[in-house]
């Protein structure tokens, strides 16, 4: 039986009463800007020098505060979604929660998350979790880099880099304080507050929770939630929760900054109930962040500029993070890993000539790991060694006939590497030329030494069009996980009395030190005509080969592990080649009707390629994205669909087909009255709705097939309001 569906009047109520109140009201500055001024906002991610995205000879585009604003982008999360070229596959695994591809590349570790040029994905490559907890409280703006980018970034800028860029703490100037509620138990609190002080300082703090309970998906998707597992289960929990803080004080040409990140999921994610447990306990949750130091000299003519930059970063699985499923035989089994990155960083940027910008510099890095363990009976302590701890492989803590204890103690994989980074980008701008070419050489003392080049060319050969074309290369580095991942459990041998005579096992994944990284190579080219200071159309496309694939879990076949039989060897190797190669056809305007102000955009996407001679997972080959900012007065609304065609997993169902999901269409829906009151604080309103039509769609899952969803079941619709205060 469909479940009804919720009513909608006192949301039309609610629109209705924000229209008539703006109707009248001054329109506001957004009317008077050009494309040019909210599209076209110098960026620095792309280049390392300030570059205007539309001008820049790389795949760049930038978000800036007032759309954020206006389309109600609380997370980088809810920004990406809707980003042309990028899929998300929310709902879709267990360590990772929400997947991202990029131009048909699969993997969150592939895509490289800055703050203020910090980076804050972990420095070891590790997989991690993509929720609600990169915050865009208190952002100026988000710099969004496609294509790969490890001629500036080294390891891992593989798809893309994105950088949110924040404000100091001149420019909040006071507090902002927003507090949000709705559906399934969701919550949205955060504080934004910024000060200057005498000697050119300047403080600024953002803090972001959130919080839901999620809705309850096995009474909305009875059928996929039909079985239960063979052991008595907890009541169904799969609420989720994240905190971000950024703090930074600023003195003159000195920086300090602290970040901090925490995400917990269900660790059941996208899989069966039939195989897992749904409850309050069976979480996932990690930790990271970055603490670092900036400083800056320039000469007096700015002719040439010093950035030196020093940060600590770490990632930590909780301790407590478990799971309780089929393959620890619904016994709570409990996870851990840590990564710490200190990083030295060092930048020139000197000007040859006034449009000839050469940047160089140096990068040091020192990695400690202790790489994702083997399930273990009781939570890690970190202040402890792993192997004082006790730990033994699972199933084979038992004594045999004559009273000898098998059990085999679990290996714990500390890493410590080094990098070192030299890398130097040349520009060009001469008429209506503009090129660049760059590279970067690293060093590394575990997987080796890795060289990648760029170039870059952008063209206006006529008043309003331009034209870019580039190449470039970049290697992901074999993350700690992958290397030295090592799990599986025995069983006991027993002879015809029920006696114990050894141990077996079916199943053991090893590590594999030797694992080298993978390599990309990847051409881009694209065409934009601004019709109008309103108008603007483009088209990019590029081509993608992928060599050295890191393939997980790739059986050789039975063997023995530390001297007993196992039936199937499995470890992670560099096996195979993909390609992905694509077209994206965007528009923009921005109009006048009446009193209204609007800016409608689409896009339309087509991504196609192969894995191994397999069809691209976990990417639709057809894609769109429509949306209408409009403003009237003091009123912002921004209802926009998302279309997703057919999209496949890596998973084959019992007959051998790949499993995927199929198309769907989601409407959602922002809408913003600022200045309700203006003295002697600024209050204004918020209404967001995520799936408006309650329309029921799974996205692919990326789970073991035999105990995964075929597509996991996505969220109902979600009403969420709120207040802002300005003080």
């Amino acid at each position: 039986m469909t479940p009804a569906r919720p009513r909608r009047l006192p949301t039309l109520a609610l629109l209705w009463a924000f229209s008539a109140a703006a109707s009248g009201a001054e329109i506001p500055r957004l009317k008077k800007l050009s494309l040019e001024e909210l599209l076209d906002v110098p960026i620095t991610a792309a280049s390392s020098v300030q570059e205007r995205p539309s001008a820049a000879p790389w795949s760049a585009r930038v978000v800036t505060e007032e759309t954020i604003a206006a389309r109600g982008y609380a997370t980088l999360l809810d920004l990406l979604e809707e980003l042309p070229e990028l899929e998300v596959q929310r709902k879709a695994s267990e360590r990772r929660l929400n997947l991202v591809s990029v131009r048909g590349l699969l993997g969150n570790e592939r895509l490289v998350i800055l703050y203020d040029g910090v980076r804050v994905t972990p420095a070891t490559g590790d997989t991690y979790a993509l929720s609600s907890q990169f915050s865009l409280r208190g952002a100026k703006r988000v710099e969004i880099a496609l294509g790969p980018m490890s001629a500036l970034y080294g390891a891992d800028a593989f798809s893309g880099v994105i950088n949110v860029v924040t404000k100091k703490g001149g420019e909040l100037d006071g507090a902002r304080l927003s507090g949000g509620h709705g559906q399934h138990g969701t919550s949205d609190a955060s504080l934004s507050a910024g000060s200057t002080f005498p000697a050119g300082g300047e403080l600024s703090v953002t803090a972001h929770r959130r919080a839901s309970d999620e809705a309850h998906l096995p009474g909305i998707y009875p059928g996929d939630y039909a079985g239960a597992p063979p052991v008595p289960a907890p009541r169904y929990e799969a609420g989720t929760g994240s905190l971000f803080l950024n703090a930074r004080l600023n003195i003159q040409r000195f920086e300090l900054g602290v970040l901090r990140f925490t995400e917990s999921h269900p660790s059941g994610t996208g899989v069966k109930p039939e195989f897992t447990l749904y409850g309050d306990a069976q979480r996932f949750r990690t930790e990271h962040g970055a603490l670092y130091a900036k400083h800056a000299l320039s000469s007096d003519d700015d002719r040439w500029t010093f950035e030196a930059m020093s940060s600590l970063t770490t990632y930590e699985i909780d301790p407590k993070t478990r799971f309780n499923n089929r393959f620890s035989l619904f016994r709570d089994a409990y996870k851990y890993a840590y990564d710490r990155t200190v990083e030295l960083h060092g930048k020139v940027t000197y000007r040859l000539a006034e449009e000839a910008p050469l940047v160089a510099g140096l990068v040091y890095s020192d990695h400690s790991s202790l790489a994702y363990t083997n399930d273990l009976d009781h939570p890690f302590d970190p202040g402890q060694s792993g192997p004082s701890q006790g730990y033994l492989f699972p199933g084979s803590n038992v004594v045999d006939l004559n009273g000898k204890a098998l059990g085999i103690p679990l290996d714990f994989h500390h890493l410590h590497y080094e990098n070192v980074g030299v890398f130097a980008q040349l520009g060009l701008r001469r008429g209506p030329w503009n090129v660049a070419l760059g590279t970067r050489f690293d060093h590394n003392t575990r997987y080796g030494d890795s060289v990648n080049p760029r170039v870059g060319v952008a063209v206006e050969p006529a008043e309003r069009l331009t034209l870019k074309a580039n190449y470039g290369e970049a290697f992901l580095a074999p993350a700690p996980f992958r290397t030295h991942g090592e799990f599986g459990s025995f069983s006991p041998v027993t002879n015809g009395l029920g006696q114990v005579t050894g141990l077996e096992s079916s199943f053991i994944n090893t590590a594999n030190p030797g694992l080298r990284p993978e390599k990309l190579r990847a051409w881009d080219a694209g065409a934009c005509f601004r019709f109008s200071d309103g108008l603007w159309a483009s088209l990019d496309g590029w081509y993608t080969e992928i060599s050295n694939l890191i393939q997980d879990n790739v059986v050789s076949g039975p063997g023995t592990f530390k001297g007993w039989p196992v039936a199937s060897m499995a470890t992670t190797v560099n096996r195979g080649f993909a390609r992905t190669y694509g077209w994206t056809a965007r528009l923009d305007a921005l109009a006048l009707a009446g009193a209204w102000s609007i800016k409608p955009n689409a896009s339309l996407s087509y991504t196609n390629g192969s894995v191994d001679g397999e069809v691209l997972p976990y990417s639709a080959r057809h894609a769109a994205q429509a949306g209408v900012e409009a403003r009237l007065g003091r009123l912002s609304l921004y209802p926009r669909v998302l279309y997703r065609g057919r999209t496949y997993s890596a998973t084959r169902d019992p007959q051998g087909g790949l499993q995927s999901s199929a198309p769907y269409a989601v409407v959602n829906a922002h809408a913003r009255m600022a200045d309700l009151v203006a003295r002697p604080f600024r209050l204004s309103a918020y209404l967001g709705a995520s799936n408006l039509l309650d329309t029921r769609y799974r996205n692919a899952a990326n789970t073991v097939a035999s105990v995964g969803f075929p597509a996991s079941p996505q969220d109902p619709v979600r009403f969420v309001g709120g207040v802002e205060v300005e003080f």
